[in-house]
């Protein structure tokens, strides 16, 4: 005997009182794409992540290691930690980072950063790195995109520094790798940038530059330095470089 396919002569599956009583079978996929299956991991994992992190008030700390690696510095390692700032409106207006690493050739490194967020259109910042040998760098900008009431731009930037690990193959398209010598740069130099928003189209940017640059014995003791092996090389005594520009947008 034959017993009747209960579906037999009906068009579809009989619906049933309760849906939440229709499975999905173990072996069959739930429909929708993998990112939209994934958000809610991805949700979890965030507030996990937010969870870790120190806060304190309107400060939250960030520790975070650090690992580098360049063909002329070689291996940095270290840590920095940066502090964030918010404000009553819960929004980011002050970067502090001190900063510590290790390299082979300069010792250890103390950097501190400052990044500042007063506002939507100005911005300023410092920085400074004191290693044990040769390397030094302080840097200070600052730029407001609206000032006079959204007329005007202003910015201007400081900047010194001694950076042991340059490289100079000499001047020419026949160097080769065995051309190179080691040389440290050390450069003062200030930018001052004004402008005028002339109307809603045209933008007009005046910008002075100076940039002095002295060249010193390199770090890396196993290259032949720069300055014995192309004393003749004019600029090798240094340069004194001033510039005006002008800019039309």
């Amino acid at each position: 005997m034959v017993l009747p396919n209960p579906l037999f002569g009906q068009e579809y599956p009989a619906k049933h009182d309760n849906p939440s009583a229709l499975q999905h079978d173990a072996d069959i996929p739930i429909r929708g794409t993998e990112a939209e299956r994934a958000e809610p991991q991805q949700a979890e994992g965030k507030e996990e992540a937010l969870k870790s992190l120190v806060v304190h008030g309107p400060y939250t700390v960030l520790p975070l290691p650090v690992f580098a690696y360049s063909r002329n510095e070689s291996y940095w390692v270290g840590t920095v930690v940066p502090i964030l700032q918010s404000n009553s409106k819960d929004e980011l207006q002050h970067i502090y980072a001190p900063f510590y690493s290790h390299n082979r050739y300069v010792g250890g490194t103390l950097r501190l950063y400052y990044y500042g967020y007063p506002s939507d259109t100005t911005q300023y910042s410092a920085t400074v790195d004191y290693s044990t040998k040769i390397q030094r760098d302080i840097d200070l900008n600052y730029k407001n995109v609206s000032a006079g009431g959204g007329r005007y731009i202003l910015a201007g930037r400081a900047n010194w520094f001694k950076d042991p690990f340059r490289r100079l193959f000499g001047i020419s398209n026949q160097t080769s790798e065995s051309d190179e010598t080691s040389y440290t740069s050390r450069e003062p130099l200030v930018e001052l940038t004004a402008g005028i928003n002339v109307n809603e189209d045209v933008l007009l940017i005046w910008t002075e530059h100076y940039h002095d640059i002295r060249i010193d014995a390199g770090i890396v003791n196993s290259l032949p330095q720069a300055l014995a092996q192309f004393s003749q090389l004019s600029g090798m005594e240094g340069a004194n470089i001033v510039g005006h520009k002008l800019t039309a947008r």
